[in-house]
């Protein structure tokens, strides 16, 4: 048996929850600024360097955290370097690929 009390203020619940997921989609908002993740490059398989590009699974995991957020990343090596991820998860026949803006050399 309902408690007749309970059902008027649910379905005004709904409907207002309704009103706010229609309406909610409003301008745009500004896009955040890019996820800084910082790591030295000497310690593989976490993260190293292979032809002057960052590799590792700190690296992998940077990437995949800024797709599953939404957001670019930077990552900043420990001398200060930094190359941020244009087009991260770009799946290829050989692999995913993840574009970057600069090429970080060894020093």
């Amino acid at each position: 048996m309902h408690d007749a009390r309970w059902i008027g203020p649910l379905k005004r619940a709904a409907m207002a929850l309704a009103l706010v997921a229609a309406l909610g989609k409003g301008a745009p908002a500004e896009e955040p600024p890019p996820l800084r993740v910082g790591m030295a490059p000497n310690y593989p398989p976490l993260a190293f360097k292979k032809d002057g590009h960052l590799q590792g699974i700190e690296v992998d995991f940077a990437k995949r955290l800024g797709g599953a957020l939404n957001r670019k990343i930077e990552i900043i090596d420990s001398k200060g370097d930094k190359s941020i991820v244009t087009t991260p998860n770009v799946f290829q026949s050989n692999g995913v690929i993840h574009v970057v803006d600069t090429v970080l050399l060894p020093g």
